[in-house]
C-alpha cells in the first residue's frame, strides 16, 4: 500500500486501509473522499452520478457475547457468530473482514450500550455452523460482561460498495470513477459536486435540502411525499440558476466530512 492512487484513479490493488480519509493537498479545497472497493452490483459497474450503497445488510445481527467478568480494560471480547451470518449467509468470515466496522454491546444489566470501533477480528470457517470470533477494539472495554450480553456487528461501509436499488442500505458517497467488482476507487463524500437529479429541480421558493433515492440519484425534499420524505439526506443545494431559477448542477454532499 505504498504508491500513490490519485482521487481519480482506479487501482486493481489495494493502496490504503478501506475508508482511509484522502490527505488534502490543498487547504481551501471543501470537499473530502473515503477509500472503498467495489463489491457486486445489480447495476454493474458503480456509475459516478449516482450514489454507491453500503454493499450489505447488517453482517452479524445480534449473538451472545461470552461471559468476561473482568472485561474492563480489556481490548477484546468473544461473540457467538450464528450459523447463517456474514455475507455468505454460512458463518464464514475472513480475518480482519470486520477491521474498520463497529460493534453495539447491550451489556447485561445495564439500560445503555458500548459502541466501539473494530481493529481486528479472527476467522471463521463457513459451513460449520455457530462459532466463536474474538474481536479486537479500538478502546478498552469499560464494564465486566456478564452473563446474557449480547452484540451487533457491522463491516466497514466503505467495504464492497455498490450500485442499485438497494432498501435501506445508506449510501456512503459518490464514486470518482467507474468500478467493477473487486476493483479499488476514491468516493466523495463531503462538498461540491454533481448528482443525477430526478423527480423534481428544487424550483420552489427557499427549497436547498436534497434527498437520496433509492437508486442513488437525488431530488428535492419533500416533508409529506413518501417518495422524497423518507430517504436519506444527501446534502443541499449551493446555488439558484442564473436569473434565480431551479438550483443545479451544484449539490454540497454531506455524508462524511
Amino acid at each position: 500500500m505504498t504508491m500513490k492512487q490519485d482521487i481519480h484513479q482506479l487501482s486493481d490493488v489495494q493502496r490504503y486501509p478501506i475508508g482511509f480519509r484522502y490527505p488534502k493537498s490543498n487547504p481551501l479545497d471543501l470537499r473530502s473522499w473515503r477509500y472503498a472497493r467495489a463489491g457486486v452490483s445489480d447495476a454493474g459497474l458503480l456509475n459516478p452520478s449516482l450514489g454507491a450503497h453500503v454493499g450489505f445488510t447488517q453482517d452479524i445481527p445480534q449473538v451472545a457475547v461470552t461471559q468476561d467478568l473482568d472485561a474492563e480494560g480489556k481490548y477484546t471480547l468473544e461473540i457467538l457468530v450464528g450459523a447463517t451470518d456474514g455475507r455468505g449467509g454460512d458463518a464464514g468470515i475472513a480475518a480482519n473482514e470486520l477491521a474498520g466496522g463497529y460493534i453495539t454491546i447491550f451489556v447485561t444489566g445495564l439500560t445503555h450500550f458500548v459502541n466501539r470501533m473494530i481493529v481486528a477480528n479472527t476467522a471463521t470457517i463457513a459451513g460449520a455452523g455457530a462459532q466463536l470470533m474474538t474481536i479486537s477494539v479500538l478502546k478498552p472495554l469499560p464494564y465486566a460482561l456478564g452473563a446474557g450480553s449480547n452484540a451487533e456487528v457491522i463491516a466497514n461501509p466503505y467495504l464492497d460498495v455498490i450500485e442499485g436499488n438497494y432498501d435501506r442500505q445508506a449510501i456512503m458517497g459518490i464514486p470518482m470513477v467507474e468500478a467493477a467488482n473487486g476493483q479499488f476507487l476514491w468516493l466523495q463524500t463531503w462538498g461540491p459536486i454533481w448528482v443525477t437529479p430526478a423527480l423534481v429541480d428544487w424550483g420552489t421558493i427557499d427549497s436547498t435540502q436534497a434527498m437520496f433515492r433509492g437508486n442513488g440519484s437525488i431530488a428535492e425534499f419533500i416533508p409529506d411525499d413518501p417518495a422524497v420524505g423518507l430517504q436519506q439526506m444527501a446534502g443541499f443545494i449551493v446555488t439558484p440558476a442564473t436569473g434565480g431559477g431551479p438550483g443545479l448542477p451544484f449539490l454540497f454532499l454531506q455524508i462524511a466530512p
